[in-house]
């Protein structure tokens, strides 16, 4: 799956909401503690996605006559758009999607968020996003809570990923006092969970609003969870 999405056609998608973005090639978006620009195990010619590599992995991994997914879609235009675009991808490599609506409510609540939900088959895959509550140094806000392991009702570890070295390095990372190791060790747990792919990191984008601000107005520092600017550092410069 990985090598079968077009990433740039999603993006293209998001850009009718005027949300710039950027292919992802790893689950640490940019501005993040252990992004690394240059790291995308599963790259594809212009981010476009490689059905050819894709089909051949399908056949040796033993689904060469195909295989069937449900995916969990929201009653939302852009989002049935987004799973469209990855339906299509999916299918040219002999993989169908069922698609099966959930209300946003429903979505977060009852299907992704509930251990339950996945270990019934009520979903196979879903394209939720995730928010950092901040930029830089922000593991504990955006690695832990998507992949530490967490099998309670209201996780946002969806898809139940489970690795004892990955908790064990995400333990090391919050706890390490100097910065520059703690980056490594965010990139080493960056690595790690790309082997395992229980995601497929598509887009890293901008909020839609946080972009447009006056040209007196200084400090203007976007709070990704809020999709704003902090509205308490702000001021306003001088008249000229």
């Amino acid at each position: 799956m990985a090598y079968a999405v077009d990433k740039v056609a999603i993006g293209e998608i998001l850009d009718a909401l005027d949300a710039p973005n950027e292919p992802l090639g790893s689950v640490i978006p940019r501005g993040s503690v252990g992004h690394r620009e240059d790291f995308d195990p599963y790259a594809t010619p212009g981010h476009r996605g490689d059905r050819a590599r894709a089909r051949e992995l399908l056949i040796e991994a033993g689904y060469g006559d195909g295989l069937t997914l449900i995916a969990a879609v929201r009653q939302i235009g852009i989002h049935r758009k987004v799973m469209d675009s990855v339906a299509a991808n999916l299918a040219e490599i002999g993989i169908d999607l069922q698609w099966r609506f959930f209300s946003q409510a429903e979505y977060y609540g009852s299907a992704l968020s509930d251990p339950e939900a996945g270990r019934r088959g009520d979903w196979d895959i879903a394209e939720p996003g995730f928010t950092p509550d901040w930029f830089g140094n922000n593991g504990r806000v955006i690695v832990q809570p998507l992949f530490q392991t967490n099998d309670v009702p209201g996780t946002t570890n969806y898809g139940g990923y489970h690795n004892p070295e990955v908790d064990a390095l995400i333990e090391r990372a919050l706890e390490e006092p100097d910065e520059r190791r703690a980056e490594e060790l965010w990139h080493d747990i960056d690595a790690r969970i790309m082997q395992d792919l229980p995601v497929v990191p598509i887009l890293s984008f901008a909020a839609m609003t946080s972009r447009y601000y006056g040209r007196r107005v200084r400090n203007a520092v976007h709070v990704p969870q809020i999709e704003f600017f902090d509205i308490t550092n702000l001021w306003l410069a001088p008249v000229e």
